[in-house]
């Protein structure tokens, strides 16, 4: 069989273009299973269709010690990603080097956010939380 696989905007739209090129009922029908009904991808399509049609957007600043390294943050990102396509808005993330903030620059590079996620970890070390925690509270 040969399945085209074709660029997409998001890899949520993956299942959908595989689900076209009947790849489901290919690889069924090679392990020798049956296709017993045709598989309801509405709530699929809902989720798709909010994801990519957003009425407002918001920016969050991501603030890490590793933001160069954004798999590191996958997780994270993703569930910004469809907390944003539930709510009908689209989440910019601003990365934030943890070690870059201070607070001298805090006020102004926090201005333009509507939130900040603060990833700590055991990892972090007690010196670049200490200070984030300090920055956060002159925004208070």
């Amino acid at each position: 069989a040969v399945i085209q696989s074709m660029d997409v905007s998001t890899i949520y739209e993956v299942p959908i273009k595989m689900r076209e090129e009947k790849l489901d009922e290919i690889v069924l029908e090679q392990l020798g299973l049956p296709l017993n009904s045709e598989p309801d991808l509405e709530s699929w399509k809902k989720f798709l269709f909010k994801l990519k049609n957003y009425s407002k957007e918001v920016r969050i600043g991501l603030v890490g010690k590793y933001v160069e390294l954004h798999d590191a943050y996958k997780s994270i990102v993703e569930a910004f990603i469809h907390a944003g396509a539930v709510n009908d808005c689209k989440v910019n993330i601003e990365w934030i080097h943890s070690e870059e903030l201070n607070e001298q620059n805090a006020a102004d590079r926090l201005k333009n956010l509507h939130g900040i996620f603060l990833h700590q970890c055991n990892k972090m070390g007690g010196k670049e939380v200490f200070r984030i925690k300090r920055v956060l509270l002159l925004e208070e």
